[in-house]
């Protein structure tokens, strides 16, 4: 009798550990937590007809001068959020604002997308991004380094800016809903349909190469331009609102772009990651940090605003009744 007992508590201890585990995590991480274990330990997966997930963040940065008139504000991104109900891919999203977070679960509710929403709420200094904000603080209280608002005003505005891609690669690595790509995408990309209730799906651009990493080119620029020039001049060649890549991509990717943003700010350099992408990819950028993803450039074609060509070109609307 005292064999079995022994047998079968020895069985038993590694089970009460692991769900002992999992309370404890549950009570620091909600729902999602319970979603990333049940993948990790029970081979659980969500599956979506969808070949890209959709990943997202807001910080809480309060309310912030942008460009030399306009002023952000929570509401602000509260309410370019409203499009996220009509988006119909699986949709990951990271954030420390609980408002955000309780419209978000909101909004995909009342579109039927539960089932393909987890929502992260986590502090923001967990990310590497935001332990760099004393960091990036002194670079911009250099005397003289120029003023743009908020890119090199505000540190905690460049590191959330920085932070899209180690929540991409998060988002990757737990790999919840099992799609082969992943898309970042700004809060207030499709700022422009809020009050427009078509349901909509973000699908792989034409001639995507599965090699790179998708972007949206801006503007025209020189690769012999010097870093110095483009972080303090807040020179643009390629948008961060919207960056499409497969898997391993991404992940590959964050680690060079996180190199990246270390490397320029020992030169005493930073600003947002339209800054930094830039300088990666120009001749300097390339015999410094020896890139070995590259970027593949969707040149804006018509006479849409050029900021939102891509992601309006993987735009396609979704008949109601296909949502279930």
């Amino acid at each position: 009798m005292a064999k079995w007992k022994h047998t079968h508590l020895f069985f038993l201890l590694p089970i009460l550990f692991l769900f002992t585990f999992i309370y404890h995590l549950e009570s620091w991480n909600s729902s999602s937590t319970w979603s990333f274990l049940k993948g990790t330990f029970f081979g659980y997966r969500k599956t979506s007809s969808s070949s890209i997930t959709i990943v997202t963040a807001y910080w809480n940065l309060g309310t912030f001068q942008k460009g030399f008139s306009k002023t952000f504000t929570k509401n602000t991104y509260l309410t370019w959020a409203k499009t996220f109900q009509y988006l119909t891919n699986p949709l990951v999203v990271y954030t420390d604002c609980a408002e955000f977070r309780d419209l978000m679960k909101k909004l995909r509710s009342e579109g039927k997308l539960n089932y393909e929403t987890e929502i992260f709420f986590v502090k923001r200094k967990t990310l590497w991004p935001f332990q760099l904000v004393d960091r990036i603080k002194k670079v911009f209280t250099q005397p003289g380094y120029p003023i743009h608002y908020p890119n090199t005003v505000n540190p905690f505005y460049a590191a959330s800016q920085h932070a899209k891609y180690a929540v991409m690669s998060d988002a990757v690595q737990r790999n919840l809903f099992n799609t082969p790509c992943y898309a970042w995408l700004d809060i207030g990309y499709f700022r422009d349909l809020v009050g427009n209730n078509e349901s909509f799906e973000l699908k792989i651009p034409p001639n995507f190469d599965q090699s790179r990493v998708a972007v949206n080119l801006v503007f025209n620029q020189s690769m012999g331009m010097d870093p110095f020039r483009i972080f303090r001049g807040n020179i643009v060649w390629v948008g961060g609102g919207i960056i499409i890549g497969t898997r391993k991509v991404v992940i590959e990717f964050e680690k060079l772009y996180h190199k990246a943003v270390l490397y320029f700010l020992e030169k005493n350099l930073m600003n947002t990651d339209q800054q930094v992408l830039f300088s990666m990819y120009t001749n300097h950028g390339r015999r410094t940090l020896k890139p070995k993803i590259e970027l593949q450039l969707y040149i804006p074609r018509g006479h849409g605003n050029i900021w939102f060509y891509l992601g309006y070109l993987c735009r396609a609307v979704v008949n109601q009744t296909e949502i279930t």
